[in-house]
């Protein structure tokens, strides 16, 4: 027992013999890997709780298991860590809310600049498309900015549409004022994009991932892509679902249930039914998916009371 005391005693001295900058660079290297990797190490002693406050390691902390989306004070704050020590994905998080969430234009603008600065990829991607929506000059600069992104491959404008998905979006980009014509850039694709209303990333990718074709045009339709996807967040936040396409229906529809299928932290579903009419269609057929698919669901039926103002001869209901 004295052996096994004598050996702990003799690691734990070790490693408070070290540096406080190699204690900071081995917690910087774990929490690059996971964030779990980096809770371990931090705990596993004081000589590296100690140390694990630098900022250099919440600069490269992998935010892959962080919610795109603070919703809880924990994640908020370390999400504001990671900011405020340049953390290239978190300074993206920031921008993409800023601009799309709360309706920060330029401040959102400005940290999304910061994460570019940082060979963030998303981040350029996203820049690169909002000026193109702007138009003018601004598109000329937006074409040099995403440029030099890869054409044949979606996987950033995945990420990006998972990003947005986990937001309300509040700031609907507008299509690109100067749509691309594909005889006036000389390509061959005879497709015209300007008239594939309502088409989503998930509906429709970019038709010219796989043709050969000029820079404007490419990124003319990707732009065109993106803001459509602006526009559905924007278009079901104001509540005119009723009166949106059918096909904008069912992006919604396909929203909310991603959202509720990946949603680790979802606790119940709210669904509200309006208890002076007979249940629609749609409400049953929603009730029904989600409890096949086991989601917590709490039935919230509204306007009980005019109901009982209505069967009581337009008076209120006794209290009792």
């Amino acid at each position: 027992m004295r052996l096994i005391e004598n050996t702990m005693k003799k690691k734990s001295t070790n490693i408070n013999s070290l540096p406080r900058e190699m204690l900071a660079e081995i917690l910087r290297h774990a929490a690059s890997n996971s964030i779990v990797d980096f809770r371990n190490v931090k705990l596993s002693c004081k000589a590296f709780l100690e140390a694990s406050n630098d900022n250099h390691i919440f600069e490269n902390v992998s935010m892959e298991n962080i919610s795109l989306v603070p919703w809880y004070k924990k994640e908020k704050i370390f999400l504001k860590r990671c900011k405020d020590a340049k953390n290239a994905e978190a300074l993206y998080r920031t921008g993409m809310l800023k601009f799309f969430n709360k309706k920060k234009l330029e401040s959102g603008l400005r940290y999304l600049k910061k994460a570019i600065k940082k060979n963030h990829v998303e981040a350029k991607y996203v820049y690169g498309i909002i000026l193109i929506c702007l138009g003018g000059e601004l598109k000329q600069k937006g074409l040099q900015i995403v440029s030099s992104l890869d054409r044949t491959g979606s996987s950033t404008r995945s990420k990006t549409k998972k990003m947005l998905r986990m937001m309300w979006v509040r700031v609907s980009l507008e299509r690109p004022k100067e749509s691309f014509h594909n005889a006036k850039f000389g390509c061959n694709s005879d497709d015209n994009l300007s008239s594939d209303q309502g088409q989503a990333w998930e509906a429709k990718d970019n038709p010219f991932d796989n043709l050969s074709c000029c820079n404007s045009c490419f990124w003319d339709s990707e732009a065109i892509l993106f803001s459509d996807m602006s526009y559905i967040g924007l278009h079901f936040l104001l509540n005119r679902y009723a009166a949106a396409p059918q096909e904008l229906r069912t992006d919604w529809s396909k929203f909310t249930k991603d959202y509720f299928r990946n949603r680790s932290t979802l606790v119940s579903v709210f669904l509200l039914i309006d208890a002076g009419i007979p249940a629609k269609k749609i409400d049953l057929e929603y009730a029904s998916w989600l409890g096949q698919d086991q989601i917590p669901m709490t039935l919230i039926f509204t306007k009980c009371d005019k109901r009982k103002k209505k069967n009581n001869g337009g008076k209120r209901p006794e209290k009792t």
